[in-house]
């Protein structure tokens, strides 16, 4: 038997309430294994600001459709 068909077999014995405790734990010990990002966190003044940059190329024309960007990514 393999790890995997024991740890499936050892599951199915348990009652939902043991399977959630096991799913949580499971959850926490994936999390505390993934890199952190590398990036900081934005503020939401930092959020606005670029939007506020975007809506201004979008004025000043200088952006492209998705279209536009799709076919220059195909190429």
């Amino acid at each position: 038997m393999t790890t995997l068909e024991a740890t499936i077999s050892l599951l199915e014995t348990l009652s939902e309430e043991d399977l959630k405790r096991v799913q949580n734990f499971a959850k926490c010990l994936l999390m505390s294994q993934s890199n952190p990002s590398p990036f900081q966190p934005l503020t939401k003044e930092q959020i606005l600001s670029d939007i506020g940059e975007s809506f201004k190329d979008i004025d000043n024309h200088n952006c492209k459709n998705a279209n536009e960007y799709i076919d220059d990514l195909l190429v």
